[in-house]
């Protein structure tokens, strides 16, 4: 089925024919602009990721058909305090589909852990306890510091086919002060990236 829409507002377009049709997943592609053209031109997918309630798939252009496979893991990144089910059985779901494995990947703050952990490297913090417990995972990797810069290099360290990330969808007043882990890595990942809404 083909839809043509025409508004000034192409990720409100997008986002409000997805709910029409009750789609399921929002699949767009972004060039993954940055700096000054990024300010002046905005990003619909990262506006896109911000607005609707199915979860969106962003394919940047640099991605180059990277997918998920037996040596791209699907990287799920996560808060350990309170994982998100949703982002986790999406990420599980993605990986059984490419056969991929399954990686988690939580970044903490500086001084509450050492970085760089997997899930074979001795005993687990609690952090890796708290992931464990809610999928079937094939590494739990522990950072600390940026979580967007972690994040980024973790993916590209470990060859990711796809991260997948929970979005609060903040926007206005409360997005300019807290920003957004999700569109920072957004913008520098080179892999797909799935973003979903947490669980109701």
């Amino acid at each position: 089925q083909i839809a043509v829409a025409r508004d000034d507002d192409a990720a409100a377009a997008l986002v409000a024919y997805a709910a029409e049709v009750a789609a399921g997943v929002l699949v767009l592609g972004t060039s993954g602009r940055r700096g000054i053209q990024r300010f002046r031109l905005g990003s619909v997918a990262e506006e896109a990721v911000r607005r609707s309630r199915c979860p969106v798939f962003v394919v940047p252009n640099r991605s180059a058909g990277r997918v998920p496979g037996a040596s791209a893991p699907v990287l799920v990144a996560v808060d350990p305090d309170e994982p998100d089910a949703r982002a986790i059985d999406a990420a599980a779901t993605l990986a059984g589909l490419f056969d991929a494995p399954l990686e988690a990947v939580s970044v903490v703050g500086r001084r509450d852990v050492a970085p760089a952990r997997g899930a074979d490297a001795g005993a687990p913090t609690a952090a890796e306890v708290a992931l464990q417990a809610h999928a079937t995972l094939d590494a739990v990797h522990v950072l600390s510091g940026d979580p967007a810069d972690e994040i980024v290099r973790l993916a590209e360290a470990r060859g990711a086919g796809a991260v997948v990330m929970g979005t609060q969808g903040l926007r206005g007043v409360e997005r300019a002060l807290f920003g957004s882990v999700t569109e920072a890595a957004l913008r520098r990942l080179g892999c797909p990236v799935l973003a979903v809404r947490p669980s109701a």
